[in-house]
Parts: structure tokens; sequence; C-alpha cells
């Protein structure tokens, strides 16, 4: 039988508050790096949908977080990265997320 990562889950199957903070600090952490997630691989983190990540991503932009796609050097599949200027930002609270 296959095994599922279980999340903190809210109303109608969304993160809750901490999962989301949960989720927002790891993208921050490896979009900052020369890691450059895709949507897929990030999916795969967080045992959620590539959707459900681009939900995520444009949750973070609402917030401020700059991050953006681009392609990976070598690969040419599309990544995200983190701008420099949002290394701060990886201090926020449960409520900011």
């Amino acid at each position: 039988m296959a095994r599922t990562k279980r999340t903190n889950t809210g109303e109608h199957g969304r993160a809750d508050n901490v999962e989301m903070h949960r989720r927002i600090q790891r993208v921050i952490e490896l979009a900052s790096g020369h890691a450059q997630p895709t949507r897929a691989e990030l999916a795969g983190e967080f045992g959620i949908t590539t959707r459900a990540v681009s939900n995520l991503i444009a949750h973070m932009k609402v917030i401020g977080v700059e991050i953006e796609s681009q392609p990976r050097p070598l690969e040419g599949k599309q990544g995200y990265v983190v701008s420099a200027s949002n290394f701060r930002r990886q201090e926020m609270s449960v409520a900011e997320a």
C-alpha cells in the first residue's frame, strides 16, 4: 500500500495556517539557493497537486514575496527563484503566511 504524507488541513482540505507557514518557509529556503525547484518537485515535497503549488506561489506573491519562474540552467525546465531582497522575509509570522 502506498504511503502519502499527511499534512495539517483545515476546512475543505486546505492547509491550515501552520502548514501554510511551513510550506512558504520551505519554498523560500529551496528557491533561495541554486536548486530552483519546479512546480512538480514542490508538489512532491509537500504531497499536494501542482495546482495547489501554483496557488501557494500566487499567495506568496500577494504577501510580498518576490518569487518568479525562470529556466533552469542546462535543463530548460522552469524552476522558482526567490529574489535576494526576500531573504529577510524568511522570518515571517504564522499570521503573515
